[in-house]
């Protein structure tokens, strides 16, 4: 009979504090069922043989790493909130006679019942969810072929033995809090209140410089390619300065309006103030926590939308025409080969080759300052130079690809920077000094929907010998052939594209080397597979973020609702009135909820113009797409802000304004 004692008391204990421990197991469901969804994917073997199917299976083995320790995170801040509710409950075991190795029992039952029931329900709702959510994914990869779904027992078995261990975890905390704490403390623990916080101009001054700090890198940040680099410092920066002015600039900020008598001095500002300030240390951390977590799913969802939504103006951006063909430094019977194979393998793959448009040019990476371009062996990069994509071609290639005749003379060229004209009569590559004849305001190869993550130009030269001398002083080897390209549609389906882009492949092997054949047709499964996991991995773990946040959301109100419940019985009894106590609470709830929600926003808004450029960096030139993208999101995001504002004001409401 004994031993069924411990059973009984976590039964029990589990259903009288449902109210806080049914969020706590809905995130460990969620979190399971999740995890096991992106491991399943990781070890189907079906994706990996689908066309850009290495793509797939490179980003979600990204997915479990990150599911998994943000639910550990995630567990743990839960776990702490129960710890925390407990106390009183845990004391008064103590006081009644219980040992603690007894109250080591009693939750070490709760741990089993908890764990066993959200791995039964996770396991459960995986396989129930796991067909819908697998039929999603191939939806998204516009998979033309059949995959089968597979229930993974490996999968499981990594699942239930992650989950099993985090609860260990957690239970081996609270055993170490329970037998550290006095009882008299763990008895008095829920009505112990915090002294007054006090703001330290210091972590102020951190907070400003922080925020400052990354606001002005995410505004100026130059180039893509910087944009990639220096993203994450502004985002370390940010998170820095969010939990410095929350923490300590929030404290100053309610200082400063309990100094102001004329607005401290009613009723509904003294209560507000005074018992946000009293309690900003918890307050604070969470507020910032929220205020993050909205920032991490606001820009989530907006730039996976985004790349889904705009993938194939990428695409076409990338590849103007149906075809590309690319030749390394290509010899006379190379391109031999290549014109003789065209229209025998597009005759036996069913396609027909049309607008054909074919050059030779040269390619060189170079660092720009001003009129002059100078080669990475020669360049400091601790100049600051913004690194360019130069293409070099003749005058005869010129004029056969645009269909008309100029007239070089000796040290003369023609030069195209789009974007950024050169604004010069002369320009510099290394040591070669050439007098630009005309700046051309457009160039027939150059795809205007296309984007680079480093600036292009484009210099047209005299004739071939200029070419050769000038490639071999610029790379410093002997000048062997320039480089081969031709652009050309395809009249056919997409399936006999395919077939002639292997069968071109086949009949050049061994004929033609360096050689680079893309087709539209297959870069659009590749395309699919890239930016539809991608998304699938956004929603989920936008899901997971949204869900930390709206936990943080409930359980901050839950506290705050017990805390706030015996100060605001004791303002009714000396004068204030039930409507009072109303207007005091929403005072506080409006504050408390949408501060964070604001900050989020005017985060998402600065860091704008480094997404935007990170987005040129995937191709996504697309800017108003973009930011329709993020409005949507913030707008979504907002409404069911506003939802769970709602829900929890009344939860809230109900815990403070019982018996009063």
């Amino acid at each position: 009979m004994r031993s069924m004692l411990y059973p009984r008391l976590a039964l029990t204990n589990l259903r009288n504090n449902k109210s806080t421990y049914l969020p706590y197991m809905l995130v460990g469901v969620v979190g399971i069922v999740t995890f096991y969804t992106m491991t399943a994917l990781c070890m189907n073997e079906g994706l990996g043989d689908l066309p850009g199917g290495e793509v797939v299976t490179m980003m979600f083995s990204f997915g479990p790493p990150i599911i998994g320790l943000f639910c550990t995170i995630l567990l743990f801040y839960t776990n702490s909130f129960l710890m925390k509710r407990r106390k009183k409950e845990l004391g008064l075991y103590c006081v009644l006679g219980m040992e603690k190795r007894h109250i080591g029992l009693v939750m070490l039952w709760e741990s089993v019942c908890t764990a066993a029931v959200c791995l039964a329900l996770g396991l459960v709702a995986s396989i129930v969810l796991g067909k819908l959510l697998f039929l999603v994914l191939l939806n998204l990869l516009h998979v033309e072929s059949s995959i089968p779904f597979e229930i993974s027992p490996m999968a499981m078995a990594v699942t239930a033995g992650l989950f099993l261990v985090i609860y260990l975890l957690t239970f081996l905390y609270n055993l170490v809090h329970v037998s550290l704490t006095d009882p008299i403390r763990l008895l008095h623990g829920g009505e112990m209140g915090e002294k007054e916080p006090k703001s330290s101009v210091l972590i102020t001054v951190l907070g400003v410089l922080c925020l400052g700090g990354g606001y002005g890198v995410a505004l100026m940040v130059p180039s893509p390619l910087q944009a990639l680099a220096l993203f994450f410092v502004a985002v370390i920066l940010v998170i820095i300065g969010t939990f410095c002015l929350f923490t300590s600039g929030s404290i100053a900020f309610l200082k400063l309006l309990r100094r102001n008598k004329d607005f401290y001095y009613q009723p509904n500002h003294f209560i507000s103030v005074s018992g946000m300030l009293y309690r900003m240390k918890q307050n604070a951390a969470g507020l910032a926590s929220i205020c993050i977590l909205s920032t991490m799913v606001l820009i989530t969802f907006s730039t996976t939308v985004c790349l889904y939504a705009g993938k194939n103006d990428m695409l076409n951006g990338l590849y103007p025409q149906d075809a590309r063909v690319h030749i390394s430094a290509c010899t006379p019977e190379e391109e031999a080969a290549l014109a003789a194979q065209l229209p025998v393998q597009s005759a036996a793959s069913g396609v027909e080759v049309e607008n054909m448009r074919a050059y030779r040019s040269r390619f060189y990476t170079m660092y720009r300052s001003g009129d002059v371009f100078c080669t990475p062996n020669t360049a400091s990069l601790k100049d600051g130079l913004s690194q360019y994509s130069i293409t070099a071609l003749t005058q005869e290639e010129y004029e056969q690809i645009e269909g008309t005749s100029v007239v070089l003379s000796e040290g003369e060229v023609l030069v195209f920077f789009p974007g950024q004209p050169l604004n010069s009569r002369t320009i510099t590559l290394n040591d070669w000094v050439f007098q630009v004849k005309e700046e051309v305001e457009d160039l027939s190869i150059h795809n205007k929907a296309s984007v680079n993550i480093t600036p292009n130009g484009y210099i047209i030269l005299k004739d071939e010998q200029t070419l050769r001398e000038l490639t071999e002083a610029l790379t410093g080897k002997p000048y062997t052939y320039s480089d081969y390209e031709a652009n050309f549609d395809l009249a056919g389906t997409r399936a006999d594209q395919r077939l002639f882009e292997q069968n071109l492949l086949s009949s050049l092997e061994g004929q033609v080397g360096g050689i680079s054949v893309r087709i539209k047709a297959t870069m659009d499964y590749e395309w699919y597979s890239l930016y539809g996991s991608f998304l699938f991995l956004g929603i989920f773990c936008g899901s997971l973020f949204a869900m930390a946040t709206v936990l943080i959301i409930y359980y901050k109100q839950v506290s705050e609702g017990y805390e706030d419940h015996d100060r605001f019985l004791i303002m009714q009894k000396v004068g204030m009135s039930r409507a009072e106590v109303r207007r005091t609470i929403s005072a506080q709830v409006l504050l408390v909820f949408f501060l964070p929600l604001a900050v989020a926003v005017l985060h998402v808004a600065v860091a704008f113009p480094a997404v935007t450029k990170i987005m040129l960096a995937f191709g996504l030139s697309n800017q108003f797409l973009f930011f329709l993208c993020t409005a949507g999101s913030v707008l979504v995001f907002a409404v069911v802000y506003i939802l769970v504002y709602r829900k929890t004001a009344k939860t809230y409401y109900r815990l403070v304004a019982a018996d009063l």
